[in-house]
């Protein structure tokens, strides 16, 4: 019965460490984490398809899973925040794709904003990288990022750039 208990959490394990490494986008090499924002792009476009209420639901919701699934792969490897993980980038992809349409302009653009937020951390994204732990920690730093890179393409579409 033992064993029985140690192969589901083997599983639990494994599953979450697919999901959490962005669906092996982070065992690319070298910047996995540009690698699990560019494997977001298609989630995001299907994203974009429905209502707003609809694509809220679908932030959460990958939010959510993003956290628990970093959460246990972080305790089982014993590392804080892995660099492994980047389901995290595929949640902040997503922040930052609600409420705009789909396009190569949009695609290209929100891809750049959300990088340069991720690596750059203004405020609060920094703030939230260092003061919260587990999955919640490594995964709410990278939605604030994706939420500035909304904000900002968000402003650059009022302003009438024609985005």
């Amino acid at each position: 019965m033992a064993n029985d208990h140690k192969g589901g959490q083997d599983f639990r394990f494994k599953a979450a460490l697919f999901v959490a490494s962005g669906f092996g986008t982070g065992f690319v090499p070298k910047a996995p984490g540009t690698a699990g924002a560019a494997a977001a792009l298609p989630l995001c476009w299907l994203i974009t398809t429905f209502s707003w209420p609809v694509q809220v639901l679908a932030v959460v919701l990958v939010t959510a899973l993003a956290i628990a699934s970093a959460h246990v792969v972080e305790k089982g490897l014993g590392t804080k925040d892995p660099s492994l993980v980047t389901i995290d980038e595929v949640a902040g992809m997503t922040a930052a794709f609600a409420f705009h349409s789909f396009t190569l302009t949009s695609a290209l653009s929100l891809f750049a904003l959300f990088r340069l937020f991720d690596i750059w951390k203004p405020f609060p994204v920094k703030q939230l990288e260092e003061r919260l732990s587990g999955g919640f920690g490594i995964v709410m730093d990278d939605v604030a990022a994706g939420i500035w890179a909304n904000l900002i393409w968000t402003v650059l579409a009022e302003v009438h750039w024609h985005i």
